[in-house]
């Protein structure tokens, strides 16, 4: 676990009511095992405000946590997901490669992105996209 104080993130991106941070980000995957985290990066959302995600590589997961307030989640060629408070959204092997827009709701979003190395498996070892919601009922 590393532990990163707020004023100790790197600011990455900030615009049109998104600011995006570096939290961590580990320099070599060669060092990894499968499922530790490559990068991890802080997206704040204005409301209504969005975020695009390029196309990332085959061998690295995507995790998304939802901190605060809405949003919704559309990776190119999957069905949106719409994420609430502390809903967990781990994508899929053909999500994780495709490009992905994040869209804050009428109250913004803030949400964690984790990156995580899939190793030499790659994504043949990863089940589909999941969600873990929050509320009881979900």
């Amino acid at each position: 676990m590393v532990n990163v104080r707020r004023q100790e993130r790197v600011l990455l991106e900030q615009r049109d009511g998104c600011t995006v941070h570096r939290v961590y980000s580990h320099g070599d995957a060669a060092e990894l095992r499968p499922g530790e985290p490559l990068q991890l990066r802080t997206i704040e959302l204005a409301p209504r405000a969005a975020w695009q995600l390029p196309a990332g590589r085959p061998e690295v997961g995507r995790d998304w946590l939802l901190i605060r307030g809405q949003g919704q989640l559309q990776a190119e060629g999957e069905p949106a997901v719409v994420l609430n408070p502390l809903d967990y959204h781990v994508q899929g092997p053909a999500a994780s490669c495709a490009a992905a827009r994040i869209e804050a709701g009428a109250d913004g979003a803030m949400l964690l992105l984790r990156e995580r190395w899939l190793g030499p498996a790659g994504p043949a070892a990863e089940p589909g996209s999941q969600t873990s919601r929050d509320a009881p009922d979900a």
